[in-house]
């Protein structure tokens, strides 16, 4: 009995040793590992006390081995003496920690005298005892130490990111990649979005074909589409892709024709690319070339075709290239009616575009619509002025096209143009305003027409006409209020012919005050420009305003200034008109303007760059105001100076970007700062080749 408990003790006394054994090299083969790992990985630890806290967070804690119990069993002593002696036991190990060790050591050293930059992954080697469980938890081990060490080394995708437009497609797009920014998919993307502005490649394109698809592997597939990743480990534009560029086929062209695809935007860009490269198409491209018809109105009728844009150019190409087709369009640029024109009514037809293109033609090139067409011509009337007011009637471009000529060349509608010219009111200045209303064209023109032709509404005309207000001022207001236009041209000419609006414009006209400058900040208001234009007037006739602009026109800032920057606000432009007045003339902003004045920087140049920034006018001002100011921006306006480069010429790049404005400009000052841009620049300068 005691003999079987001596040996029952000294099995279980093995098994606690083999235990302790397995926990102990497990924790002695870790670390060298991982030293291992990250000199050899790709990714380097940037932080040595991140590493060596993770390193330790991996080790399992020491157990010192149990001492042997005395037994009175002989053969349960031997055992145990056996195990004591065996090279399992931890006593072992530091010998093979020391030869783990040495193997990286020698493996670093061969790597060092290659000169093999790409850095490569150790394989230890595997325990020949071990049984295939313990090798596939070998394997777990493994790729959770790489993935830890890639978790606290992420590669910086900040300054990519920031280069992406500030657009709601964009801003979508950053917040799925920020999600999960190490994710190979997340760096793929990051890695060729870096490649496209390298290139020179327009972010626009990827938001106009995806339109509001963000899925990642979508855009992933589409990039791929565009980019072929070179030996050297960069990117290239795709070969065919490159051909279609160098055969003057723009990107946006691509875009324009693409647009809208979402998921299916990378099978769109590769059928579409795969027609332009072939050589059938090349060639009846030249034909059309040779006719004035460019890739650029092509693209334009295929606009909204999504994933039919490939079969709507293709169907678009060959109707233009057969025989008859292009002895039409022979007979209608005789008349003056080029592609461009028809383009233009063509366009949001989608897939019946050709279709559309093909009845527009036919309809033009008839007998009786040419007869038509040249009387209009004789009254100034073009086929531009007409295909403006056609735009967005889709599929019904002919229908309204004709109804709109059979109109206006009707004899009670002739006379009265002709009593509208007299006035100065021109077919140019209708047009602009009937545009928006779709098929509601030719019943618009006609209300319009008989409104201004009415003996009441020519009175109040030839008032406003004294006053310096023109119809060419009204029609700007009107713009955009599509079928309601008649009568917000009619509440627009009574506000104005009232006593007490004409005296207030007196006044405003004695501070140098126009009506154009008034119209410019109500254009964009829509149905509400009647009310807009009111509330300005009030406000610019308000003793407190009056004084404002009395105090900003000693400064040389002018209400041409204002004017431009408020335009684009719309119904805001009352509010956003107060707050510039009110920015401009505080103390601070005063001072400020005065240190630009001395460096030659005028209140027109930041008009400029304000421009288009509608409701954000005031803010964007200021913030400009304060970037010019800074000292660090000062200096290197000097620097610039010095190259010849202005703050007018400058100004002229930041035009249009709106809210953008102050952003952009400091990214130009950046970089045309930099040494090597400096260099460069000195190069063209010695080429007489001056930065305008």
């Amino acid at each position: 009995m005691i003999t079987l408990l001596a040996t029952l003790l000294g099995v279980w006394y093995r098994f606690i040793l083999i235990c302790i054994y397995a926990c102990n090299h497990t924790h002695l083969k870790i670390q060298p590992r991982i030293k291992c790992e990250a000199l050899l990985s790709k990714e380097q630890i940037i932080h040595k006390e991140t590493f060596n806290k993770h390193a330790q967070s991996l080790k399992r804690p020491k157990i010192k081995p149990l001492t042997a119990v005395p037994d009175s069993g002989e053969s349960s002593q031997d055992k145990r003496c056996k195990v004591s002696s065996s090279s399992w036991l931890p006593g072992a190990a530091p010998n093979k920690e020391q030869q783990n060790e040495q193997q990286s050591s020698d493996i670093l050293s061969k790597h060092k005298k290659m000169g093999n930059q790409l850095q490569k992954r150790l394989y230890l080697p595997k325990n020949s005892s071990g049984s295939t469980q313990n090798s596939k938890i070998k394997k777990k081990q493994k790729r959770e130490v790489n993935n830890n060490i890639r978790l606290y080394n992420p590669q910086s995708s900040l300054d990519v990111l920031e280069r992406l437009p500030n657009t709601i497609y964009f801003k979508s797009l950053k917040i799925k990649i920020n999600h999960d920014p190490n994710s190979l998919l997340a760096e793929s993307i990051i890695e060729k979005l870096d490649a496209y502005d390298k290139l020179k490649l327009p972010y626009t394109f990827l938001s106009s074909v995806l339109k509001k698809c963000t899925d990642l592997y979508v855009l992933d597939t589409l990039l791929n589409k565009t980019l072929i990743k070179c030996a050297s480990g960069g990117y290239a534009i795709e070969s065919k892709l490159q051909h279609i560029l160098n055969n003057n086929i723009r990107f946006n062209n691509l875009s324009s024709m693409a647009n809208g695809a979402g998921k299916e935007a990378a099978q769109t860009l590769e059928t579409l690319i795969n027609k332009l490269t072939e050589q059938e198409t090349l060639k009846k491209l030249q034909i059309l070339k040779k006719q004035g018809i460019t890739i650029r109105s092509l693209s334009s009728m295929v606009i909204g075709t999504g994933k039919a844009a490939t079969q709507t150019l293709e169907t678009l190409i060959n109707k233009l290239t057969e025989q008859e087709t292009l002895k039409k369009l022979q007979i209608l640029k005789k008349q003056g009616i080029t592609i461009r024109s028809l383009s233009s009514m063509v366009i949001g037809t989608g897939k019946a575009a050709t279709q559309t293109l093909e009845t527009l033609i036919n309809k033009l090139t008839e007998q009786e619509t040419l007869k038509k067409l040249q009387i209009l011509k004789k009254q100034g009337i073009t086929i531009r002025s007409l295909s403006s007011m056609v735009i967005g009637t889709g599929k019904a471009a002919t229908q309204t096209l004709e109804t709109l000529i059979n109109k206006l060349t009707e004899q009670e509608t002739l006379k009265k143009l002709q009593i509208l010219k007299k006035q100065g009111i021109t077919i140019r200045s209708l047009s602009s305003m009937v545009i928006g209303t779709g098929k509601a064209a030719t019943q618009t023109l006609e209300t319009l027409i008989n409104k201004l032709t009415e003996q009441e509404t020519l009175k109040k005309l030839q008032i406003l006409k004294k006053q310096g207000i023109t119809i060419r001022s009204l029609s700007s207001m009107v713009i955009g209020t599509g079928k309601a236009a008649t009568q917000t041209l009619e509440t627009l000419i009574n506000k104005l012919t009232e006593q007490e609006t004409l005296k207030k414009l007196q006044i405003l006209k004695n501070l140098e005050i126009t009506i154009n400058n008034i119209s410019s900040m109500v254009s964009g208001a829509g149905k509400k420009a009647t009310q807009t234009l009111e509330t300005l007037i009030n406000k610019l006739t308000e003793q407190e305003t009056l004084k404002k602009l009395q105090i900003l026109k000693n400064l040389e800032i002018t209400i041409n200034n204002i004017s431009s920057m408020v335009s684009g606000a719309g119904k805001k432009a009352t509010q956003t008109l107060e707050t510039l007045i009110n920015k401009l003339t505080e103390q601070e902003t005063l001072k400020k303007l005065q240190i630009l004045k001395n460096l030659e920087i005028t209140i027109r140049n930041l008009s400029n760059m304000v421009h288009g920034a509608g409701k954000e006018a005031a803010q964007t001002l200021e913030t400009l105001i304060n970037k010019l100011t800074e000292q660090e921006t000062l200096k290197k306006l000097q620097i610039l100076k010095k190259q010849g480069i202005t703050i007018r010429s400058l100004s002229s790049m930041v035009i249009g970007t709106g809210k953008a404005a102050t952003q952009t400009l400091e990214t130009l000052i950046n970089k045309l700062t930099e040494q090597e841009t400096l260099k460069k620049l000195q190069i063209l300068k010695k080429q007489n080749k001056g930065f305008s």
